[in-house]
C-alpha cells in the first residue's frame, strides 16, 4: 500500500505533479492561503487564536 502523499513528502520523497494524490496538496495550499489572508487582516487576538 502506498503511503499518503503528505507522509511521502515528510519523509523527503519527491512527488511529481502527475501523482494521482497531488490534488490533496493543491487543496491544502488553497486553504492555507485563505487562512493567511484572515490572519493578516484580523487585529483581534482572541479571534486569531480561534482560527
Amino acid at each position: 500500500m502506498k503511503k499518503d502523499i503528505f507522509a511521502r513528502l515528510s519523509s523527503g520523497e519527491s512527488v511529481p505533479y502527475t501523482d494521482p494524490e497531488y490534488w490533496k496538496i493543491h487543496k491544502v495550499v488553497e486553504q492555507t492561503k485563505k487562512l493567511s489572508v484572515k490572519l493578516n487582516n484580523d487585529d483581534d487576538s482572541e479571534e486569531i487564536r480561534q482560527l
